[in-house]
Protein backbone atom coordinates (compact mmCIF):
# COMPACT_ATOMS: atom_id res chain seq x y z
CA UNK A 1 0.00 0.00 0.00
CA UNK A 2 0.99 3.80 -0.74
CA UNK A 3 0.21 6.89 0.30
CA UNK A 4 0.37 9.87 -1.67
CA UNK A 5 0.92 13.61 -0.64
CA UNK A 6 -0.26 15.69 0.86
CA UNK A 7 -0.92 13.75 3.91
CA UNK A 8 -3.00 15.53 6.44
CA UNK A 9 -2.82 14.81 9.98
CA UNK A 10 -5.73 15.60 12.67
CA UNK A 11 -4.87 15.46 16.03
CA UNK A 12 -8.30 15.43 18.26
CA UNK A 13 -7.75 16.34 22.64
CA UNK A 14 -9.87 13.80 24.76
CA UNK A 15 -13.01 15.92 24.45
CA UNK A 16 -14.54 14.82 20.97
CA UNK A 17 -16.16 18.30 20.56
CA UNK A 18 -12.56 19.86 19.99
CA UNK A 19 -10.59 19.87 17.18
CA UNK A 20 -6.80 19.78 18.10
CA UNK A 21 -3.84 20.37 15.95
CA UNK A 22 -3.74 20.09 12.06
CA UNK A 23 -0.94 19.15 9.92
CA UNK A 24 -0.62 18.99 5.95
CA UNK A 25 2.76 17.68 4.68
CA UNK A 26 3.55 18.18 1.04
CA UNK A 27 6.75 17.66 -0.90
CA UNK A 28 8.16 21.10 0.28
CA UNK A 29 7.86 20.37 3.70
CA UNK A 30 11.52 20.02 5.20
CA UNK A 31 10.44 17.32 7.92
CA UNK A 32 8.94 15.05 4.76
CA UNK A 33 12.24 16.17 3.27
CA UNK A 34 14.35 14.80 6.00
CA UNK A 35 12.27 11.57 6.18
CA UNK A 36 12.41 11.07 2.46
CA UNK A 37 15.97 11.58 2.37
CA UNK A 38 16.91 9.40 5.66
CA UNK A 39 14.67 6.80 4.25
CA UNK A 40 16.84 6.90 0.87
CA UNK A 41 20.07 6.38 2.56
CA UNK A 42 19.04 3.94 4.99
CA UNK A 43 17.65 1.62 2.27
CA UNK A 44 21.42 2.25 0.24
CA UNK A 45 23.39 1.42 2.86
CA UNK A 46 21.04 -1.79 3.95
CA UNK A 47 21.42 -3.56 0.84
CA UNK A 48 25.38 -2.76 0.26
CA UNK A 49 25.67 -4.49 3.65
CA UNK A 50 24.15 -7.53 2.36
CA UNK A 51 26.31 -10.63 1.39
CA UNK A 52 26.74 -11.19 -1.63
CA UNK A 53 24.45 -14.18 -3.29
CA UNK A 54 26.00 -16.75 -4.68
CA UNK A 55 23.91 -19.00 -6.71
Amino acid sequence: MSIGLPLDMRFYEADPLKMGLHKRIDRTDPYYAAISDGWSEALKLAFQSLPPFEP
